[in-house]
């Protein structure tokens, strides 16, 4: 699993967003504030994949203006995951 951090050309993140979210390697995808525009996690089966998804698709988009790709080593969840919500 990786997440690819996305710098969106001025006005372009929401049809980023839309483009996206559409993706089978992509199992979330969110605008954010701060130095990136959108956040996305990414699940593919083996690092060409990756590889694939990020210079053939992201990085070919006219709206992307840059992308980083964090790749995980070890997930864990928090504690906030083993809670019931409350009614």
């Amino acid at each position: 699993m990786a997440y690819s951090l996305i710098k969106a050309n001025s006005g372009k993140d929401a049809r980023i967003l839309a483009i996206v979210r559409r993706r089978k390697e992509v199992k979330e995808v969110a605008l954010t504030y701060g130095a990136y525009d959108l956040i996305a996690k990414v699940e593919v089966d083996s690092p060409e994949e990756l590889d694939t998804f990020i210079f053939d698709v992201l990085r070919c988009m006219p709206e992307v203006k840059e992308t980083t790709t964090l790749i995980t080593s070890r997930i864990e969840k928090g504690a906030a995951s083993d809670q019931q919500p409350e009614k």
